[in-house]
């Protein structure tokens, strides 16, 4: 399921189709926020296999594995702040189809390590919640300012 849209869309449909795969591989477009957990649940793991360093924090990635699962993501921007290889998800170089593939295969085919990165994952979203981490920043903000 590939899920929002982009430049890259019709070329990525064409390649399912001249593949054969579009009864495999569903392209559902941009989704609102409200309804990112249903598909994240329906999942069994996210990738993002971004090639942009300018990639920001990764918020995909941490609501993905707040739903228990593990994502992969290229090794560009803050993707690598968010996912710990090995713990809630693995990294792969950006722009490098093999390794991606080998990283998307281990976790289709490993049930016991990809439930063990989900829950990993799961873990480590909630030490990242929003009251967590603005209760920390005010925290350093205080200190400081010697408010603290």
């Amino acid at each position: 399921m590939v899920v929002g849209d982009g430049s890259m869309r019709q070329t990525h449909e064409k390649l399912a189709s001249d593949l054969n795969l579009t009864d495999r591989v569903f392209f559902v477009g941009d989704v609102p926020d409200e309804a990112l957990p249903s598909y994240y649940a329906a999942s069994d793991l996210l990738v993002l296999p971004s090639k942009d360093r300018s990639e920001g924090f990764g918020l995909t990635i941490l609501e993905a594995n707040a739903c228990g699962k593990p994502a992969i993501g290229s090794e560009v921007g803050g993707i690598p702040d968010v996912i710990k290889h090995g713990f809630n998800g693995l990294l792969v170089p950006p722009d490098n189809p093999e390794e991606l593939c080998r990283a998307m295969l281990s976790l289709i085919e490993n049930d016991s390590l990809r439930k063990t990165m989900g829950r990993n994952g799961r873990t480590f979203a909630e030490e990242h919640d929003w009251s967590r981490v603005a209760e920390a920043t005010e925290k350093v903000y205080l200190e400081a300012t010697d408010q603290g």
